[in-house]
């Protein structure tokens, strides 16, 4: 915790593909097919954002929230919003696309550079990545940091943030439990935390203007293969026409000799 009481926070974003858009597999299996996609910052990463910039909206004492992006040109696009939305500062580290790909190995490639620029008092990460539904980089991330972590946060009080104490509240199956832990700490946002809003035009443009940071990434373990496989086509759809006890007979006979789920 910082001496003077103000907090720095990091939130890591990352770069995927809209899920608005029609998205084509590469022949290989080994992800999207990059030609004609539209790449958005992650919606999970933006609920981050919006709440670390929700704590000086709030009053509390944050002194920086540096946002960083593991990657390369493209992200550089994904810093840009981050810096419209609220983050004082980006910073951009080049990792392969293997490592991106790889919760753990990009993890283990950031912490260094996070090491290299300070201590941080709060770190804010989505609970997952749209694209590969993938939710390890966050508790990974807090192993090589040596931090505590609380999972699926949907509530943060920081009230108690000048003591180095926050108050959070994570959804779990049937029920909410509740945390208080001490700074420094890494949460991972779940909707419903804080609904992230569209920056204003001015500050879009100023973004524009903003410097990229660059640091070096660090050594990586060797990333995990990853093959993506479409989903095999659906059958025909058969309809089946009669009176209805006939077509409930039918039906179960169906589903007992052909589906055999009876």
């Amino acid at each position: 915790m910082n001496t003077d009481a103000s907090m720095r926070l990091l939130v890591p974003v990352r770069r995927v593909p809209d899920s608005r858009a029609p998205i084509t597999l590469r022949p290989d299996g080994g992800g999207p097919d990059p030609a004609g996609l539209r790449f958005v910052c992650d919606p999970f990463a933006e609920i981050a954002l919006a709440a670390a910039v929700r704590l000086r909206e709030e009053g509390q004492a944050v002194a920086e929230i540096v946002a960083l992006a593991g990657g390369g040109d493209g992200d550089v696009e994904v810093l840009r919003h981050a810096l419209a939305m609220g983050a004082d500062r980006a910073v951009l580290a080049a990792l392969d696309e293997g490592t991106m790909a790889d919760d753990v190995s990009m993890a283990v490639a950031l912490a260094d550079p996070i090491r290299g620029m300070g201590a941080f008092d709060l770190v804010l990460c989505g609970v997952r990545h749209i694209d590969t539904d993938g939710g390890a980089f966050g508790p990974a991330l807090a192993e090589c940091l040596d931090l505590p972590h609380v999972g699926g946060v949907v509530r943060l009080d920081a009230t108690a943030a000048g003591q180095g104490v926050l108050h959070v509240t994570r959804r779990v199956e049937g029920a909410l439990e509740r945390f208080t832990v001490r700074l420094p700490v890494l949460l991972t946002c779940e909707r419903g935390l804080v609904e992230p809003k569209s920056p204003p035009l001015p500050r879009i443009m100023k973004a524009k203007r903003d410097p990229i940071h660059a640091v070096s990434a660090g050594a990586s373990r060797a990333p995990a293969p990853i093959r993506v496989l479409p989903l095999p086509p659906r059958p025909a759809c058969t309809f089946l026409d009669g009176a209805p006890d006939d077509v409930a007979r039918e039906l179960v006979r169906r589903l007992r000799e052909e589906a055999r789920v009876l």
